[in-house]
Formats: C-alpha cells, structure tokens, sequence
C-alpha cells in the first residue's frame, strides 16, 4: 500500500512538473518582431518591422520611441544603459540609457545581423556580404570575405569571431583577416553562436545545424521546414535552442536534439534565454513567447517530443 502511495506522489509530481514547463504566448503586437534580447529578468529589448522597438519592464512588453520607420532586424545590448540596433537600408540605431538615435552608416544595403566584442568594437553585416566595423567611436565600411548576405555574426573577441550566411558560408575572424570555413552545408545559414573556441552552432534553411567542435564545422541535421531555422542562442554546452519557420522549435540538452512544442505556427526570428529555465522567442505576427520552467526535466519527461536526432 505504501509502495502504490509514493508511485502515486512521484506521478503527481512530474506531472505537475511537466506542467509547469513549456512554451507561451505572451502577447502579439501585430508587426512582425526579427529579434530579442533580454538584459535581466526584469528588462528586455526586441525589434522589428517598422522600427518597432519593445522594452520588458518585468511584467510586460511596451513600446518605446523609435527613430526610424526602416525594419530592424537585430539588436545587441551591452548593458541596460547601451546598446544598438540594426536594419533596412543600412540602418544603424543606439540607445545611450535614454532614448534610441539614428547613427551614420556607411552603407544602404540592408543589415542582417549585429556583434560587438566590448564597447568599442563592433561588426554588422548584410545584403549581398556588405560589412561593417565599429571602431573609433564610428562605423566604416570593411573588406568583405563574401558576396553572399551575411546573416549572422557572433564576435568572441576583438581577434576571435565568426560570422555565417547564405549557401552555407562560414567565416573565423583572427584579428586581422576572416578566412572561410568548410561547414558541410551549402544551405543558407542564417545564424552562428559560439561557445568559447571549441563549442558553434550555425542554423538555416531546411532545419540545418552545424557544429563547430574547436577543429571543424559538421552539418549534424537537416529536416523538411524550408524555412528552416532562423536564430541559435547557447544557454551552455548541454542547454541550446534553436528557432524558425512553422513556430519550429530544437532543444539540445546534452545527449540529443529534440523538437519542442512551441504552441504557435508562425516563423519565429529570435531567441534569447537568461538561463536554462527562462528564455524567450518573437517572431511573425509580434508574437512574443516565454519559455519557463520550474525544474530541470528533459524535453523527454514533458511529453514534448517529436523527434530525435543526433
């Protein structure tokens, strides 16, 4: 009897446990939101089509000023009193603490993606493999490695980063040249996060994920939502997510990827996680999702998964 009592508590329990844990719609906005970028669990930024920007106070999303009408397409925050944003036509905007402000850019073509190493030292890219460098306290236009659009640059440090983009082209910056890298995949990648020197991941069309082992990059999936995945973001080496097309969601929690149940059918174009508990997605529509979970349980316990691989 006593036996059937705790078999009954222990369900119970991961039930409510699994209950707890899961994907959200937090709200929409109508205007489609491209990226998100959280500071703290009581302040967030994303932005969007139209120059739509968001600041999360801890409770909700509410728009701010912005001064631009062109699409912002990602935003990087280095602290909650700076941070910039980049979009069409070579938009480039910052946040001083106060308000956002248009900023001189030496190009028209669209940005796709934003990274700076420390206060001082940036880098964007976009359409057809245009690059740029902020240094000096201005943006300059810089050599470019490709003439495919850049989508995705995550920058290590000042001589260290990466940058991916369009029929699978991959790029290592050592301080003074980005030299190309074979990443097994001549699908567009959308998205490249780093952790540390020897752990990567790309993202892109058709669901393709690359990794990066600290020696070489290996295409380690591809699936059948040709929209793919649109943005990565590395919680830790056993906590990683990836988001896109169809309100598609992966999980790698250390032993495999799995497919978790977001709720929604829209493309979702960013992702971003305070820790392996609490992360957040936007995409098409506005939608604003939260992921939240009270316990460390495996996608597997949560009855969540589709499909497994790698």
């Amino acid at each position: 009897m006593m036996e059937s009592f705790y078999r009954t508590v222990l369900i119970l329990t991961l039930a409510a446990s699994a209950a707890f844990a899961g994907w959200s719609v937090v709200e929409t906005t109508g205007e489609h939101l491209n990226d998100v970028q959280m500071i703290s669990a009581s302040d967030g930024w994303a932005v969007g089509a139209g120059g739509q920007i968001l600041r999360y106070n801890g409770s909700s999303w509410r728009a701010v000023p912005s001064p631009t009408t062109r699409d912002l397409n990602a935003i990087k925050m280095l602290s909650a009193t700076s941070g910039w944003a980049v979009g069409h036509q070579g938009t480039i905007i910052r946040y001083n603490g106060t308000r956002w402000t248009l900023v001189g850019s030496p190009t028209d073509k669209h940005l796709y993606s934003v990274d700076f190493a420390d206060a001082g030292d940036g880098w964007a890219g976009g359409r057809n493999g245009v690059l740029l460098h902020y240094s000096a306290g201005a943006w300059r236009a810089a050599a470019s490695p490709t003439g495919r659009h850049i989508k995705g640059i995550d920058m290590l440090a000042g001589n260290s980063g990466w940058l991916s983009g369009n029929a699978g082209v991959i790029y290592r910056f050592n301080g003074a040249n980005w030299l190309s890298q074979a990443s097994g995949t001549n699908r567009d990648l959308n998205d490249v996060a780093m952790y540390g020197t020897t752990l990567g991941y790309a993202v892109g069309a058709y669901e393709t994920v690359c990794r990066y082992n600290g020696t070489r990059w290996t295409r380690i999936h591809q699936g059948p939502v040709i929209t793919g995945l649109k943005a990565v973001y590395i919680v830790n080496a056993t906590n990683i997510w990836a988001v896109g097309g169809q309100g598609l969601a992966l999980r790698y929690n250390g032993y495999a990827w799995s497919y978790s149940d977001t709720t929604v059918t829209v493309t979702l174009n960013g992702v971003h996680f305070l820790n392996a508990l609490d992360g957040w997605a936007v995409g098409n529509g506005g939608y604003i999702l939260r992921y939240t979970s009270g316990t460390a349980v495996s996608p597997a316990s949560l009855g969540r998964v589709k499909a497994l691989f790698e």
